[in-house]
């Protein structure tokens, strides 16, 4: 297991085949998926899902990663780093996505900092954006409070987005669902 990053109640690490069944119930929450991909997903689909996810961390050094309560082991999510193309240019996405069991205890805004901070401290990144759909108020209010700013709203694979982008000179940014 290469965990990537870690909190007090969390920590993140690589994804593997192991975790298709534990992502695959996540990501077949209506919920869950409803801000991200407007739809549940199949066991399949997540775990075409997580064979993209490896590829791409052993291509590019990062990727999304499993989010993991320190206290029980148990996957409650994925969260990471995507290459996203807005508008012709190539910008790092900080994405994020947790078990509905796991909203209201802050925790999307400690994995949001601790991929933010890996974003920034281990691989040098200068900025980082945010892409939130504009009826998800609670990612919208993580990214605010994380100091992000609206530069702008996009189409985003038929459906909008409002891209975010740290107010400071040494930005973290978030992708929230």
């Amino acid at each position: 297991m290469s965990v990537v990053a870690t909190t007090d109640r969390l920590f993140l690490r690589h994804l593997a085949p192991a975790d298709i069944d534990a992502l695959g119930v996540i990501q077949a929450d209506p919920e869950v998926m409803r801000y991200v991909s407007g739809r549940p997903l199949s066991r399949d689909e997540t775990a075409a899902q997580v064979d993209r996810i490896v590829a791409y961390q052993t291509a590019l050094g990062f990727s999304l990663w499993g989010v993991v309560d320190r206290a029980t082991d148990a996957l409650l999510g994925r969260a990471g780093l995507l290459v996203q193309i807005i508008d012709g240019v190539p910008e790092v996405e900080v994405a994020y996505l947790l078990a509905r069991a796991s909203w209201g205890r802050g925790l999307g805004t400690e994995v949001a900092e601790a991929v933010g901070r890996h974003a920034r401290e281990v691989i040098g990144l200068r900025r980082v954006v945010a892409l939130v759909h504009p009826a998800n108020v609670a990612s919208a209010r993580v990214v605010t409070k994380l100091g992000f700013a609206t530069e702008r709203r996009i189409e985003w694979h038929g459906e909008p987005r409002d891209v975010f982008a740290s107010a400071t000179a040494d930005p973290v940014g978030v992708c929230l669902p």
